[in-house]
């Protein structure tokens, strides 16, 4: 059986390689396979607060009681709203059911006791 090696992609670059796949190699190609298997630990993913379609409102220091979707996640905490506003996670929250409801953000003693 003839060998791949010479062939290989760290041939010539990775200082790690030998005569045989390097340690740097098989590690990649286990994380990622953990990755597609949805085994990897927890700490590995990117957390996120919000996901694409969430429906948020902004928080009661800002003056605006609209419904937002949210859009994306940009980067360092900061996410993309559906009319292009960047605004940093503290700065909105999940809506609740019955601000979904009212179609707008409700004061909090109001947001809390009303129901469905």
């Amino acid at each position: 059986m003839e060998s791949n090696l010479t062939q290989h992609l760290c041939a010539g670059k990775c200082t790690d390689y030998k005569e045989e796949q390097c340690n740097t190699c098989l590690v990649q190609q286990i994380e990622k396979r953990e990755f597609n298997l949805g085994l990897a630990p927890d700490d590995a993913y990117v957390q996120y607060d919000f996901i694409k379609g969430d429906v948020v409102v902004y928080s009661h220091r800002i003056a605006d009681n609209s419904l937002e979707t949210v859009e994306d996640f940009v980067l360092d905490e900061y996410y993309r709203l559906d009319g292009g506003q960047i605004i940093h996670k503290d700065d909105i929250q999940l809506a609740s059911p019955a601000e979904l409801k009212a179609k707008r953000r409700l004061d909090q003693p109001i947001a809390l006791f009303v129901s469905e």
